[in-house]
């Protein structure tokens, strides 16, 4: 009787052993990799480990899986289950900031009035819109020329 009883006690304390010792994973993805000036950026921290219900802490003091960013910089979730048999992990990712392109410059145009010149757009890949204003103007047209 001592040695079933032993036995059922040292299975009990490794199978207790054993579901401390399970692992799960914690990554987190951007909707961006970097912020323009006046947005945003969304992280979401996930856990491998669907069974479990999982506490996050980010270096923002925000406690939910999805945040909201608006500036450059490096950016820390903690996640620990709520049963704690699980270890606590912790994962960083940094977020840049987006280069502003220059503004485009209309070279060696002399524009006579009531007639027209082409502007041409140079620089980095990206939309360009034309407006009417340097801010605040009207919507004309997109594309590299106008």
């Amino acid at each position: 009787m001592k040695v079933r009883l032993c036995v059922l006690f040292f299975t009990l304390i490794s199978f207790k052993s054993f579901s401390q010792s399970s692992t799960y994973n914690l990554s987190i993805a951007s909707s961006q990799p970097s912020i323009c000036s006046g947005g945003y950026v969304t992280l979401t921290a996930t856990v491998s480990d669907s069974k479990s219900s999982f506490n996050y802490s980010w270096s923002t003091g925000e406690i939910t899986p999805t945040i909201r960013v608006n500036k450059a910089d490096t950016y820390t979730v903690s996640v620990w289950d709520n049963t704690g048999n699980l270890q606590p992990l912790s994962k960083s990712i940094t977020i840049n900031t987006s280069t502003v392109p220059a503004p485009p410059i209309a070279k060696n145009q002399i524009i006579c009035r009531n007639s027209s010149a082409t502007l041409t757009a140079t620089g980095t890949d990206g939309v360009y819109q034309w407006y009417d204003a340097p801010t605040g103007g009207n919507f004309l047209a997109s594309g590299a020329s106008y």
